[in-house]
């Protein structure tokens, strides 16, 4: 019946949403981690293709000072609502990843969710690099995911 099926979809929709939520938090831990092994414990962090920000309030928990650049205005619409219905400040900007600068540099750059497979060609990818680079202060650190072919393959 029609409302068994409604109900199902919202239970596995509240059951995706605690895993998607988990999984972030497990991928901010990780990411504190690591910076704070190469002795970067809070300062300033820039979420590189931030899309909706939810990493962006979890880093702030770490003691980030944190930025988010996505080149969607409508994801960084969604990434303010977040952050402000939690109370935070975080600023936002709408920019290319390839193409991005920032203010003042940052002592970590995050960019995950496989955003790096967004770019199209190595160019572009050493253009990107490049940019973080120019992001980041001397001995600040980098980290990013992506999905390889053979995950591609395997589980999509």
């Amino acid at each position: 019946c029609a409302a068994v099926r409604g109900l199902r979809r919202a239970a596995c929709g509240q059951r995706c949403d605690l895993r998607l939520d988990l999984l972030e938090q497990v991928e901010v831990d990780f990411a504190a981690r690591q910076f704070a092994s190469l002795g970067i414990a809070g300062g300033r962090v820039v979420d590189l293709a931030c899309g909706t920000g939810a990493f962006l309030s979890r880093f702030a928990r770490y003691g980030f000072a944190a930025e988010g650049i996505d080149a969607s205005e409508a994801m960084l619409e969604r990434a303010r609502a977040l952050v402000r219905a939690q109370g935070l400040a975080i600023p936002f900007s709408c920019q290319d990843m390839r193409h991005f600068t920032v203010s003042n540099p940052a002592d970590a750059l995050v960019c995950l969710h496989d955003s790096f497979n967004y770019l199209l060609s190595d160019a572009e990818l050493v253009q990107t690099l490049g940019r973080i680079r120019e992001a980041l202060r001397p001995g600040g650190a980098a980290l990013f995911d992506l999905s390889t072919r053979s995950n591609i393959r395997d589980n999509f």
